[in-house]
């Protein structure tokens, strides 16, 4: 996972990175490593037999995107890459041009070329040596580890072990064309930047998404468990129902329900929506907007406003509070304020 050193500015011999998006280009070995290595918060060291010294440069463009550090690395003449055993990430590589080839102890060789929709996997645990060819470009994306078991816990309603995938997965293949898909939008938006990662609610959603995504698509060991139904008896929702209308104005979170009714947050999710017919935060969403038309109905002192009304019940961003209301009640709130 990148550090925060990654995710300001780092200046390299012969470029500087700009807004969130880090832009890193060096033709130093011991620079070039050093830079990736801060990236990815992993220690590297250059094979000098197996690379091309000579020859050698290194570009990177990479972003912390949620809890993934997501890079898009090239290389010129060939080069060989040592990693040591870890226990903090969970890497994915994928080859945008040339090949790449990866080696760990204990295991076949896991290949990614450009074009055979295969992203290679590794397994931080274990020392790898990853050989990238002379012109080599690539996307490498590290996951935190803890984020990742977090959101797995999160969604399954107990502890994990370590996740194990396979070393390669082909992503032509369902499910996984929609990890494919999110992770050319991020590459392309990190190669070519339009300024969408420079919003730190887009970039942390759209690794959120990554991550969720990547969990119900790619192989492992609790893929089967993730695909399962999992409907929660009545009674977490008859607990969470009653919480939400104890206290709309309440900032309840999904995960905070989940943890009150003592189920996963799936589980809770898949039984609300099918007992309640909306999902659990529409539902919150709409007690809310009832409580601010009660109150808007009703007589107001004089200099109470629809904002006033509206932070009462926990809306904080009027244009949206409107929207919904109008949506909800067939008329702006400003319609229906009275003094």
């Amino acid at each position: 996972m990148a550090s925060n050193s990654a995710r300001s500015r780092h200046q390299s011999a012969e470029g500087a990175s700009e807004g969130p998006v880090v832009h890193l280009y060096s033709r130093e070995v011991d620079d070039g490593r050093d830079q990736l290595a801060r990236f990815y918060q992993v220690p590297l060291v250059v094979n000098p037999q197996l690379t091309d010294i000579e020859r050698f440069r290194v570009g990177l463009h990479g972003a912390q995107v949620g809890p993934a550090a997501f890079g898009v690395i090239s290389f010129g003449g060939a080069t060989a890459l040592h990693t040591p055993a870890m226990n903090n990430l969970y890497i994915f590589y994928g080859a945008r041009a040339s090949s790449i080839v990866l080696t760990q102890s204990g295991a076949d060789d896991t290949y990614s070329a450009h074009g055979d929709g295969h992203i290679a996997v590794t397994d931080s645990r274990v020392p790898l040596l990853a050989h990238f060819q002379t012109g080599a470009e690539l996307f490498g994306v590290a996951f935190d580890r803890a984020a990742v078991d977090a959101e797995l816990e999160e969604e399954l309603g107990h502890a994990v072990s370590s996740l194990h995938f396979p070393s390669s997965l082909n992503t032509d293949a369902a499910p996984q064309r929609a990890y494919k898909a999110l992770l050319a939008l991020i590459t392309d938006e990190i190669a070519s930047p339009t300024g969408l990662l420079d919003r730190p609610a887009v970039a942390d959603r759209l690794g959120r998404a990554l991550l969720t995504t990547m969990l119900h698509s790619a192989p492992h060991q609790y893929a089967e468990e993730l695909a399962a139904p999992r409907p929660a008896g009545p009674r977490p929702v008859r607990v969470v129902t009653a919480a939400l209308h104890a206290d709309p104005a309440h900032p309840f979170t999904a995960a905070a329900l989940a943890r009150l009714a003592g189920v996963s947050l799936r589980s809770l999710q898949d039984a609300f929506r099918a007992h309640h017919g909306v999902p659990m935060m529409t539902y919150l969403r709409n007690l809310r907007l009832d409580g601010a038309h009660r109150d808007l109905l009703s007589e107001q002192p004089p200099g109470v406003t629809v904002a006033d009304i509206a932070t009462r019940w926990g809306f904080f961003h009027l244009s949206r509070f409107s929207t919904y209301y109008r949506r909800r009640h067939g008329a702006l709130p400003s319609q229906h304020l009275r003094h």
